[in-house]
């Protein structure tokens, strides 16, 4: 087989079609195509040897091979046209794999004489000359961490770091008078006093560590070197570090842990839950939504049941597809949406307006207890949360120890051992009347 018969029978197996016996060779696009080509090189060719630009490129004025130069750049420049064709971008921007993928090819043609020639050689070449390394790591973005990240509830950091327990009391301070015929001292009811009751939370630690050894930073500025980007080994492997004890908690505070004791913020047994009637929000008018917002603001703000009258502390926390109803419009016309009318009657109503918020976690297939471990919520809850400044009434997370690094880094002779500490409990609740659940939207 002659190299031209080897030649045509790659380039037909690549998907070039070709006339075929008999035809007229200079009457199909293909050929046409190659000859605009070779035109349009030549051209460049010429352009480049009169010190004229070229794609953003110019001839050396102090070459001593100015013809073979021109000829080489012009080459480069009809294979960065290929490319920005096939990928896309300016043809400047792929000059220099052009250049690459144009000289790779050259000296497989001409390079080496007595060489055998093989085309398929120029294809590892190109794909390396074609490979360009961007500098910058993209990080995977994790999701949020609402609840160790403060968004819902604060924490309380009030918990000596020693404790495996921690107490706090409620007290009710009550009297019931009575009327009376006389004045007889033996009818008169006297008051009790203060009445309280304690409650106690279990603490819990969590650990984890990290190892690096002598062969991280010589294989980090070994990459650096040929030309990969630098992947901070040690810096991730802290960031993992503290990323692994903030899910912990986040998902402890969430979901609690019956096995330990601690109550999590969806699952404690003294929090009351409401029950809207009529089917889920998904099924209702726009009218039975907002009067649905509104029973749930009058659910913790009404005085008759000891309620917490000033509305501006109130905050509804909903799932998603939840919220996303409340902020479409009403109808296709483009009215206002559930969410306006709601501001707007509380607005009106001068008590302060309650603020409504999205989370994703009280959604029923967000609701995990852990990364793949079962869900805490067995439908779509929201959360009402009474928040007025002072940790001492509002409900919290337990934080007693922050992370730390409880001792110095340990050398184990071929590197060191890093481990990070960090103590919790569950979910601190003084006022119950401060937290609903809400299910049935």
């Amino acid at each position: 087989m002659s190299i031209t018969q080897h030649f045509i029978g790659q380039a037909v197996a690549s998907g070039l079609r070709n006339p075929g016996v008999g035809g007229a060779v200079a009457s199909t696009a293909e050929y046409q195509h190659v000859l605009a080509s070779g035109m349009n090189r030549r051209q460049w060719q010429a352009d480049l040897m009169a010190r004229r630009s070229v794609a953003g490129l110019r001839l050396d004025s102090a070459s001593k091979t100015p013809r073979q130069d021109a000829a080489a750049r012009a080459a480069a420049v009809e294979w960065a046209q290929y490319l920005a064709g096939r990928w896309g971008g300016p043809i400047a921007s792929h000059l220099r794999g052009g250049a690459d993928y144009a000289l790779s090819y050259m000296h497989q043609l001409h390079g080496d004489p007595g060489s055998a020639y093989r085309a398929d050689a120029t294809v590892p070449m190109a794909s390396q000359g074609l490979t360009y390394i961007i500098p910058e790591v993209y990080r995977i973005q994790h999701v949020e961490l609402p609840f160790w990240e403060e968004k819902v509830l604060r924490t309380y950091r009030g918990v000596d770091p020693a404790a495996n327990n921690y107490v706090w009391y409620e007290t009710d301070n009550v009297g019931v008078a009575r009327a009376s015929s006389s004045y007889d001292v033996t009818t008169i009811p006297m008051v009790n006093g203060p009445i309280a009751s304690d409650n106690i939370g279990n603490i819990i630690p969590a650990l984890v560590g990290y190892e690096t050894n002598f062969m991280d930073p010589r294989r980090e500025a070994m990459g650096v070197r040929m030309g990969k980007p630098d992947f901070q080994i040690e810096v991730m492997k802290r960031e993992a570090a503290e990323r692994a004890l903030a899910e912990f908690f986040d998902n402890l505070w969430f979901g609690g842990d019956s096995g330990h004791g601690i109550d999590g913020l969806m699952n404690n047994p003294i929090v009351q839950t409401l029950g809207l009637p009529g089917g889920t929000w998904a099924s209702k008018t726009a009218l039975q939504i907002l009067d649905d917002l509104k029973t749930m603001v009058w659910a913790i703000a009404n005085r008759t049941q000891g309620g917490l009258p000033d509305l501006s502390k109130v905050t509804i926390w909903l799932p998603p597809d939840q919220y996303q109803l409340l902020i479409e419009p009403q109808t296709a016309a483009g009215s206002a949406s559930i969410m306006e009318y709601f501001m707007d009657f509380f607005r009106k109503a001068g008590k302060g307006l309650p603020k409504i918020e999205m989370e994703y976690r009280f959604k029923a297939t967000n609701s995990y207890a852990y990364n793949g471990g079962p869900n805490i919520l067995a439908q779509d809850t929201a959360l009402i949360v009474y928040q007025e400044g002072n940790q001492e009434r509002d409900p919290t997370f337990v934080l007693s120890q922050p992370i730390e690094v409880p001792a110095p880094v340990r050398t184990t002779g071929v590197g060191d051992v890093t481990y990070f500490h960090a103590r919790g409990g569950g979910l601190r609740l003084p006022d119950a009347r401060r937290l609903i659940y809400v299910v049935g939207i």
